[in-house]
Order: structure tokens, then sequence, then C-alpha cells
């Protein structure tokens, strides 16, 4: 399965299971020869799979509870460590990693976090309301990949000859 070790192994395995008991009698899908003939690409999970697992059941628990987070966390631009509090608002997986997205109380703005960076994560006790005007979809709008910035006009000029790949 190419979501084993991930947050999800064990929901995309009831799934499976709820999808056969819902088939009628007469259709027999095999669940092992389908797996073997579709597939999809999903990067390796970055970090100790048991420990982002951890950290992602926590932080999703703290959005269903819109709980206040405490962390360690490893800046990797500054390579400085310090700790953060957080609003947790969304978990945005992308690239094999999971992020945090959420109002940090230090920077006192919205802030994406990359779970295997955190250490010594727990709620604090506090809670948080997500902001009526929070929207995933805008914060995530102008960003390429998970980088944020200005938007800016690029030109780019290909070969002729990639035409068809491009279009």
């Amino acid at each position: 399965m190419q979501c084993k070790g991930t947050p999800f192994e064990r929901f995309v395995a009831d799934a499976m299971k709820k999808i056969r008991i819902m088939l009628p009698a007469n259709v027999d899908i095999r669940l092992d020869d389908v797996l073997d003939t579709v597939s999809f690409h999903a990067d390796p999970l970055r970090g100790e799979e048991a420990e982002i697992a951890g950290r992602y059941q926590i932080i999703q628990d703290a959005i269903q509870r819109q709980a206040t987070v405490g962390t360690n966390y490893y800046t990797a631009a500054r390579g400085t460590v310090t700790p953060r509090t957080i609003d947790p608002y969304h978990l945005h997986g992308a690239h094999g990693a999971w992020y945090c997205i959420g109002y940090c109380h230090m920077r006192q703005e919205i802030r994406t976090f990359a779970l295997d960076r955190m250490a010594d994560l727990q709620e604090t006790g506090a809670f948080f309301e997500i902001p009526a005007d929070f929207s995933i979809d805008e914060y995530l709008a102008d960003s390429l990949e998970l980088e944020r910035g200005e938007p800016r006009r690029v030109v780019i000029e290909f070969d002729g000859s990639q035409v068809p790949y491009i279009k």
C-alpha cells in the first residue's frame, strides 16, 4: 500500500474494507489485483515515520479541539531552535512532508511549520478560534509549493520542441 507508514494508512485500509462490503455480491474485486494495476506517486515521508505520525495526531486533535500547541521548532534557514506557540488551523501534506499551517504567537502571523522540525510538541491548555476570514485556499493561492511571498510576473521561454509537453 502506497500510504504505508503515513498517518493515512489505517484510514485507507478501512476505506478499502468498506468499499468491498458496499459492492454487490456479484462484483468480484480482488484488492491485491487492483493495487497491482493502479498506482500513484507518493513521496517517501520525510522524517522518522512513528514520530511524524505522533505529531500529526497531536496537531489533528488540536485542530479539532481548537487547542493551542507549544513546540521547540527548528528553523532551517537560520539553523536555530526557538520555542513556538501555535494555533493550528490546517495540516497540509506536500512532497513527502507534513506541514501545520497556523497562527504563530511569536511572529504574530499565520506561518507554515514542518512537522519533522517540531520537538516536544504538546497542547498548552489554551484554546483559540480560527478567524472567520481564514481560507486555506487563499493562504496557499500565491505560493510556489509552500513558499510564500509577493506574486511576481515572470516570462519563461522554451525551445519550440517543448511546446507539445507544455500545452
